[in-house]
């Protein structure tokens, strides 16, 4: 077998594996004995997704300084680069911006190896080991199928989709095949925890053209070598069994998968995180319960309605609530929110902190226009309008230890209308090209007859740290608002109770650089009443 599982298996003992499959009451018994499932959410790196929930302070001591040095390395390796000459067009621009339109090339490479792997630390198959199972084959139909769905998801953007390796240039490769081996674990509690795909890189707006990614779909091969029948396959998925053609719902439910979580990390690549999937606009967060309100700090306080969000790319299991069903059974697609952050990095408006600084700290959200890729749900006959803008800043001084003075905090201004809702977005610990980022909160104050400052909404931790989110804010009156960013000593963490926080401070931990560094301010409003999710978000007059 391949060197990179890790293990040898021999041919001997794969052999007696696919033989034991045959017969069906050995696969009836070993279904029968997987109790639960997990889809994991650590699909793209550090802590662009992911929680700490229950983690203690010397795990985030070691997760910070294992981040400072591979922030440092990249630096070494960026600076070294540039020094070499010329920059290279590709790679090095603004991504998919004004600088920067070539296509975006997206390898698609199916070419896996025979075998994938399965920890089976509870002894389904005897002995709590490795053990490799056969690989599911692609056919060149699936294949052009599942190439054909990520085109119509990229639609809007400029991207090309290739099936054959580019012989030079920058480009992404999607790897449909286990790059982590073994992504499928059996715990010893005869649950299942299935890693579907992991992405190198958050990378907003595509700074780098070749972030790679890959999808693996073999859970579902998996499910069938148990159970030939296919019902266990049906039972995980709701997909109907044709008794002369079990292995038709099996084409399927890799299809649909591949396709899905191929899109999803490429929206990790260019800058999409999970809470991207939360739609429609104004409906707040996903009704399953996850994330929990109790997992941002302060407490999130909006609606709980975001029952599209299972329709959309970004969704995931640990994340969302997204199902196995979900996962296998429909094409999903970007939501309004994900298309609005696609939209903003690939034609939006980029300011600087010094642009600001010189208008008196005023911004104007730019109007955007972008296509619907909503094909169910409260906007699918509408047409996306929205306002956004996205300021590139540096946070240069930090607050004193004792915080008996403030640190630096950069304020930008901007005109707001009551019943839209507000969205702002911190991007720079999340990104990991982001060589020297900062770790702060955000503020959002309505501006006073007076003059004085008064708040309306905060965020200083979310469900994915460390970049903080104001999610669905309801803009309360017309008039100027302030949005504050700034970085204080203490960093937050879930802890283990519902509702817990744990407190993190960073100039005694000898983390006092992560109060300045750089970082980009996604905002964006759209429409809707007051205290309830839009009906449709309006487009422009044709």
């Amino acid at each position: 077998m391949n060197k990179q599982f890790g293990r040898t298996v021999s041919a001997v003992a794969l052999v007696f594996i696919l033989c034991a499959f045959q017969t069906n009451a050995l696969a009836d018994s070993l279904a029968d004995q997987l109790t639960h499932f997990r889809i994991e959410t650590n699909d793209c790196p550090d802590a662009g997704c992911g929680n700490f929930i229950g983690a203690s302070e010397q795990q985030i001591a070691d997760f910070l300084a294992d981040d400072a040095q591979r922030r440092a390395a990249a630096r070494a390796m960026r600076e070294a680069s540039s020094s070499g000459g010329a920059k290279k067009k590709n790679g090095q621009g603004l991504g998919l911006g004004k600088r920067n339109n070539d296509a975006q090339v997206v390898y698609l490479d199916f070419a896996g190896p025979p075998a994938f792997l399965v920890d089976d630390q509870f002894g389904l198959f005897g002995e709590p080991e490795l053990v490799a199972l056969p690989a599911y084959v692609y056919s060149q139909a699936e294949k052009d199928e599942i190439q054909a769905r990520m085109e119509a998801d990229y639609e809007q953007l400029n991207y090309r989709f290739t099936q054959s390796p580019p012989g030079s240039g920058d480009f992404t490769t999607i790897t449909f095949y286990c790059l982590d081996q073994p992504c499928i674990t059996i715990t010893p509690t005869g649950g299942v925890s299935i890693l579907f795909g992991r992405a190198d890189n958050i990378d907003w707006r595509n700074k780098n053209r070749s972030d790679n990614a890959f999808a693996d779909a073999n859970f579902w091969q998996f499910a069938f070598l148990i159970d030939p029948s296919g019902g266990f396959l049906s039972g995980v998925t709701g997909l109907p069994i044709d008794p002369d053609d079990p292995t038709a719902a099996l084409s399927t439910a890799v299809v649909n998968q591949s396709a899905n979580t191929g899109a999803h990390e490429l929206g990790h690549i260019i800058g999409q995180r999970h809470h991207d999937s939360f739609g429609a606009p104004g409906d707040g967060l996903p009704p399953s319960g996850v994330p929990n309100p109790a997992e941002f700090f302060p407490i999130f306080p909006g609606d709980q309605d975001a029952g599209e969000t299972f329709l959309h790319l970004m969704a995931s299991g640990a994340s969302t609530g997204l199902t196995l069903a979900g996962s296998a059974n429909r094409d999903r697609f970007f939501s309004e929110r994900a298309t609005v952050k696609n939209g903003t990095a690939a034609r939006g408006r980029l300011i600087s902190e010094a642009a600001a600084t010189g208008n008196s700290g005023r911004v104007k959200l730019h109007n955007l226009v972008v296509s619907n890729p909503v094909l169910v749900g409260e906007n699918a006959d509408g047409r996306l309008d929205v306002d956004s803008i996205t300021i590139q800043g540096f946070l240069d001084r930090p607050g004193f230890p004792n915080e008996l003075n403030d640190p630096e905090v950069d304020r930008y201004r901007f005109r707001g209308e009551a019943g839209r809702f507000f969205n702002a977005e911190v991007i720079s610990f999340s990104d990991g090209g982001v060589t020297n980022p900062v770790i702060g909160g955000l503020t959002l104050y309505y501006v006073e007859g007076d003059g004085s400052l008064a708040p309306v909404a905060a965020n200083l931790q979310t469900f994915e740290p460390f970049d903080p989110l104001i999610l669905d804010f309801p803009l309360p009156f017309d008039g100027d608002y302030v949005l504050e960013f700034t970085a204080p000593n203490l960093i937050l963490f879930p802890g283990a109770a519902p509702g817990e926080f744990l407190s993190f401070p960073l100039d005694q931990t000898g983390n006092a650089g992560l109060r300045t560094g750089d970082y980009e301010l996604l905002l964006y409003i759209v429409e809707g009443a007051l205290g309830s999710g839009p009906k449709r978000i309006p487009g422009p007059r044709s």
